[in-house]
């Protein structure tokens, strides 16, 4: 459990790093683009995160990186085996274009859920930060 709450936390630094959007493929709902970003980002999947973050996210993650930054992508393939994100709850504003998506993300019979904030970019749901609360 303390490795699961360790790798929230990290998830939660580095919603604040990308907290300003994001965006899917097609089709998306706001519940698959919050699974898909989660999911990628314990499998340490960079291209999978920027593929449902929007443009300014996007560039940040697509600079260069340090190898301090490397090796946590690298820790977070091997270490994260095995564990899932799933849509629970999701509340949309007024206007339909922004909400959050409660995710639950379980690992070895244990799980934690993270709040994830999503917006219409381009017509399309995308990621723009997240909430450990």
């Amino acid at each position: 459990m303390k490795n699961l709450q360790k790798t929230l936390m990290i998830l939660c630094v580095m919603g604040l790093m990308i907290s300003c959007g994001g965006s899917g493929g097609g089709g998306n709902t706001p519940e698959k683009v919050a699974e898909k970003f989660v999911e990628a980002f314990f499998k340490g999947d960079l291209d999978g995160m920027k593929k449902y973050s929007a443009k300014e996210p996007r560039e940040e993650l697509s600079g260069e990186m340090d190898e301090k930054t490397k090796n946590f992508f690298e820790a977070m393939k091997a270490e994260n085996k095995g564990t899932s994100a799933k849509a629970i709850e999701t509340k949309l504003s007024e206007d339909g274009n922004s909400g959050t998506v409660k995710v639950e993300v379980s690992k070895d019979g244990k799980a934690d859920v993270v709040k994830i904030k999503v917006i219409k970019e381009d017509g399309k749901w995308a990621v723009s930060g997240m909430d450990l609360k």
